[in-house]
């Protein structure tokens, strides 16, 4: 049996249908890597009804940016703050990450 299970997806809602009835059966952690196209201010509510059932989100700073409709890491960590998910990991290039 496995404890976690992540994946680097945009919105594919049959595949997100399918792993959160595997997650109901199996009981593990879910990890999500949101694709960059994914990441406007129109997919926010969709991406929160998402993360209600994730255990780990990894964006990176450009994503953040344009999701958030922000221009610094500032208000970037302050919007992701709201999010209803455990760690949020948040990579801002060679500068590494939060």
């Amino acid at each position: 049996m496995c404890d976690a299970v992540a994946t680097f997806r945009g919105e594919d809602p049959k595949f997100f249908e399918e792993i959160f009835a595997l997650q109901d059966k199996f009981g593990f952690r879910f990890g999500w890597e949101i694709r960059g196209n994914m990441c406007v201010p129109e997919k926010l509510e969709l991406i929160k009804k998402l993360l209600e059932r994730t255990h780990a989100f990894s964006l990176n700073r450009a994503e953040a940016f344009c999701l958030f409709n922000v221009d610094n890491d500032m208000d970037a960590i302050e919007a992701m703050h709201k999010l209803s998910v455990p760690v949020i990991i948040y990579r801002v290039g060679g500068e590494g990450l939060y």
